[in-house]
């Protein structure tokens, strides 16, 4: 049986609009198991999405909170493909719009967190000056989990905190600095106390649960002009030799009329 795919973070509201991507890559009809969640995980949603054989299908996320008449603007996706089909056949994208004055996107590949990878461990690298770096961490487990947090920067100030995350739920909180993000919105969290001049920021989030029993994004708010967002894929380091996993990254950052891939290190 396939690995849930999941996307950590979703938003829709009067900045944010989310919308799902899947693709069947099967020859055959088949069908997908959207599961929409609170960041309190609670299940707002549960849909099958008929999937025609190779073709890509899109869903807003809104369309799918209106159908369950939720007021909820933040929270987590899980999808999982019929259990009727051999190998990972359906796949699956998040694309989250920033409808400011100068509108941005972010294209998350959903993750595929796989309890046989030996790891509870995530690690990634985000480019962060002055700003603030976010992280949205989604229980897939049942009971609750201890999250420890490492944050490395440049200047070798290394920083580190604990979470606690409750069963199914999200946590929104800085990579690098204290406090969670509430009701607030993205655009007016403010940069990290010793975030000034860093490039380059190392983030680690371990878990007390064991693997593949949580998934996590991360992503730097930058202000400028274009009100740029960036989306930083985390990775596992893989058990069975050295260097990490999940090594297909795309970080996309569309501007007015430009579009513009990046591959991370992992």
């Amino acid at each position: 049986m396939a690995m849930p795919l999941v996307a950590p973070l979703f938003l829709q509201d009067a900045e944010f609009g989310s919308t799902l991507s899947l693709v069947n890559a099967s020859s055959v009809n088949t069908y997908a198991t959207v599961i929409v969640r609170s960041l309190s995980g609670q299940t707002i949603l549960q849909r099958q999405i008929t999937l025609p054989p190779s073709s890509p299908t899109q869903v807003g996320v809104q369309q799918l909170l209106q159908e369950a008449n939720s007021s909820e603007t933040r929270g987590s996706i899980i999808v999982e493909q019929s259990p009727e089909l051999n190998g990972m056949a359906v796949l699956a994208q998040l694309s989250i719009t920033y409808q400011g004055s100068h509108a941005s996107y972010i294209d998350e590949e959903l993750a595929m967190p796989d309890p046989t990878m030996g790891s509870s461990i995530l690690r990634g690298v985000a480019r962060s000056k002055g700003e603030s770096i976010l992280v949205a961490i989604s229980s897939l487990s049942q009971t609750a989990q201890r999250i420890e947090l490492d944050c490395l920067n440049g200047r070798g100030n290394p920083t580190s905190k604990t979470v606690e995350l409750p069963a199914s739920t999200t946590v929104i909180t800085k990579a690098c600095g204290q406090g969670r993000l509430g009701s607030q919105s993205l655009t007016d969290i403010e940069a990290d106390e010793d975030s000034s001049g860093t490039n380059a920021v190392g983030v680690q989030i371990t878990s007390n649960a064991g693997p593949g029993q949580f998934a996590s994004r991360s992503g730097t708010v930058q202000r400028s002009e274009d009100c740029r967002f960036l989306q930083h894929r985390l990775c596992w380091p893989s058990s069975r030799g050295g260097g990490l996993v999940r090594s297909r990254f795309i970080q996309a950052i569309r501007r007015p009329r430009q579009l513009l891939h990046t591959t991370d290190p992992c």
